[in-house]
């Protein structure tokens, strides 16, 4: 395996050994290797008691700042972003991602929205193809999205 990153996966204690057995595996697809595993508690990052909702970007940006390595974090809250009703998942170029399964209702959804957010963390954008990298917006969205890379995508990160 040619590793380009080793990270960090966080999650709550919410997320099952199965979910993060699963996430090192998928991760592991595109060569980022989990060097540790820890628990984190998420109560100390904004919540906003209207919503029912973390804002994901404070839990993120603080995380990422908090660790030198490259983290990958999964919390089973929902979170949102500022002028967004709710999100799944969000990256930090670079830096880590945060993945929400709150919305998502099975473990392959899981499955591709951790390998869509890896996709961003290695420098991919949104894409047009019929690729895990096409936007979703909803759950549904992205059942329907394969789980895989087009060809155009996996050559930018090195797969093809």
């Amino acid at each position: 395996m040619n590793v380009k990153y080793e990270a960090l996966l966080l999650h709550d204690k919410n997320i099952t050994q199965d979910i993060i057995n699963m996430a090192i595996e998928v991760l592991k697809k595109v060569n980022i290797k989990v060097s540790d595993v820890k628990e984190i508690s998420i109560e100390r990052f904004e919540y906003d008691e209207e919503r029912k909702q973390y804002n994901g970007k404070d839990i993120l940006y603080k995380l990422t700042e908090e660790n030198e390595q490259v983290i990958i974090i999964i919390i089973s809250d929902d979170i949102y972003l500022p002028g967004l009703n709710y999100v799944i998942g969000l990256f930090r170029e670079n830096d880590g991602a945060l993945i929400s399964t709150y919305r998502l209702q099975t473990k392959e959804q899981i499955k591709k929205k951790i390998l869509h957010e890896s996709g961003h963390l290695l420098g991919l954008g949104h894409c047009n193809n019929h690729c895990i990298m096409k936007y979703a917006e909803s759950p549904d969205d992205i059942a329907r999205l394969p789980f895989e890379f087009c060809i155009s995508c996996s050559k930018k990160i090195g797969l093809g």
